[in-house]
């Protein structure tokens, strides 16, 4: 945890996809906090399919 912005990472998912493929062990954490954020807004998107969300397609592209 030496350096990490915890505070910061979360919402820069392209810099955190970075980190992760540079050193996965490190960051097991931040990737299931954003998997199950993930799974919520899927869960969400199911209640309401025709409503657009941003926040879900970045998520889909930082899981992919």
């Amino acid at each position: 945890m030496s350096g990490r912005n915890n505070n910061k990472l979360p919402s820069n998912l392209p810099q955190l996809q970075n980190l992760i493929k540079r050193d996965p062990p490190a960051y097991v954490e931040e990737f299931l906090q954003q998997y199950n954020h993930y799974k919520s807004n899927m869960e969400i998107f199911k209640l309401q399919p025709n409503k657009p969300s941003k926040e879900l397609a970045e998520l889909v592209m930082f899981m992919a």
